[in-house]
């Protein structure tokens, strides 16, 4: 069943890359708790898998996390609408009229290439 898991350029099949796919994701949960449980790595940086899960059944049954989650989803939802209702009919008119298209496309080509990490200061304002 693995032996052509080792094979050069080799496909192996389905199940076993799932098998080896489950395998790897659970020694990684495992290393992290061994990790956190033997005071490795203290857990103010990183806590253990099983806080994490206890911590996030206390907020789904407690602490309303779903209706919190529900708010910042509506949030995000009419700001992208809000979006695409003003850069929807900017770009038809850019793509319509030479002028405005001339006019805009400057500061639209300088906001295109900022990387996204950039933007993170104006989104907190």
């Amino acid at each position: 069943m693995f032996s052509n898991l080792f094979v050069f350029r080799g496909r192996a099949a389905p199940m076993v890359e799932l098998s080896v796919g489950i395998a790897a994701a659970f020694l990684v949960v495992a290393a992290w708790e061994a990790a956190a449980r033997s005071g490795i790595i203290a857990p103010q940086f990183l806590p253990s898998p099983t806080r994490v899960v206890a911590a996030l059944w206390r907020m789904l049954t407690e602490q309303n996390l779903v209706w919190h989650v529900a708010v910042s989803t509506a949030r995000v939802w009419i700001a992208f609408l809000l979006a695409a209702a003003m850069a929807i009919p900017i770009g038809i008119m850019m793509s319509s009229y030479r002028i405005i298209g001339a006019a805009l496309e400057p500061m639209i080509d300088f906001i295109r290439y900022l990387p996204v990490p950039a933007l993170v200061p104006l989104s907190i304002i």
